[in-house]
């Protein structure tokens, strides 16, 4: 994402894929780091954008990339991964990817969708995540997997999943995100009170619960949460 300003010209109207073989200085929301050893997927689509999207188109986008992120490892390595609202990629309990949206303006307006994947990262790889569990595909599977081969995948059904949101074909987005959602039904703290996790709404919202009360949340508000596993 920090290199994408030399690559964007005035003219540019088609999408444009920047790939890292490795990141030295991998940063997640909130600008928490990322481990990029050699051997993930580190990539940023940038698609212009006439004008800046509303809150809950740009919701409905995280939600999208981590739809095409789960589809594209169940075709490609017949693998199932949960979501963790609002934009991690875990693998039986354990962080594989996470995904970072930025709006850009230079001239036009940009949409950046950066793509954070541990593939053929090996436990040694990731030693220095110390803050989550964190694991990769290379560990689940005993395999190595064409990088090349994953991104034509995951950029197909990307584009897919995009188009319904801008077209705002959301319903069968919604059912498929909360079936996918590892927080749904579990608990979580949000202002010191302990709620139930009831997915997302069709305003992209997540909805928590209790016996008193039932409110909704934010994007921006994820980090006020703490998910009780």
């Amino acid at each position: 994402m920090d290199v994408v300003l030399d690559h964007i010209s005035e003219n540019q109207d088609t999408p444009l894929l920047i790939l890292a073989e490795k990141q030295t200085i991998g940063r997640g929301r909130d600008d928490s780091t990322w481990c990029s050893p050699k051997g993930g997927f580190y990539g940023t689509y940038v698609f212009v954008i006439d004008e800046l999207l509303e809150p809950k188109k740009m919701r409905f986008i995280h939600y999208a990339v981590a739809l095409s992120i789960l589809k594209t490892l169940k075709e490609f390595c017949g693998i199932d991964v949960e979501i963790k609202w609002p934009n991690d990629i875990y693998l039986e309990n354990q962080k594989i990817g996470g995904i970072l949206l930025e709006i850009l303006t230079k001239s036009r307006n940009h949409l950046l969708i950066g793509i954070g994947l541990n593939v053929n990262s090996s436990k040694e790889d990731l030693a220095d995540v110390k803050e989550i569990k964190a694991t990769s595909l290379f560990e689940a599977l005993n395999l190595e997997l064409n990088l090349n081969e994953l991104r034509q995948k995951l950029s197909e059904n990307l584009f897919h999943y995009l188009e319904e949101v801008m077209f705002d074909q959301i319903s069968n987005l919604v059912s498929d995100y909360n079936t996918n959602l590892l927080n749904h039904s579990k608990k979580h703290i949000f202002n010191s009170k302990t709620y139930k996790c009831k997915g997302i709404g069709n305003d992209g919202l997540l909805i928590l619960y209790n016996e008193n009360e039932e409110l909704t949340v934010t994007i921006e508000e994820s980090k006020e949460i703490s998910f009780v596993h």
